[in-house]
């Protein structure tokens, strides 16, 4: 399923993983992602997404190792920090990952760890 189109499920759900497509979504769609995420989560559910820091100002295209051309997004942690207070999920943990981008070339994911919290 596109991730654009979450809101169809009607299960709710413990943990919502978002591994590294936030990387592929408008600035938009994510926050319509992370808005939709919260409305399918039981209470106290977590949310895990992954993303590729940088200025998303910067976001273009990016070719893959296969020669394939898409549309990559790159995100403001403090931004995204800033949406999920927006849509009352509490800070749980952030942390940086290595992967490797070439042979010789490696970068970083962050991850974001947040709660879906509904008693303030």
């Amino acid at each position: 399923m596109n991730s654009r189109k979450i809101d169809l499920l009607k299960t709710r759900y413990d943990r919502i993983i978002c591994g590294f497509s936030l990387s592929y979504l408008s600035q938009t769609h994510s926050q319509k992602f992370i808005t939709d995420c919260y409305s399918l989560l039981n209470e106290n559910g977590l949310i895990y997404i992954g993303f590729v820091e940088g200025d998303p100002d910067k976001s273009d295209f990016q070719v893959g190792c296969s020669g394939d051309r898409i549309y990559f997004y790159f995100y403001n942690l403090d931004d995204l920090i800033e949406r999920r207070k927006k849509n009352n999920f509490d800070h749980v943990n952030v942390f940086k990952m290595e992967y490797r981008k070439t042979e010789n070339e490696f970068g970083k994911h962050t991850i974001l760890i947040a709660i879906k919290i509904t008693n303030h």
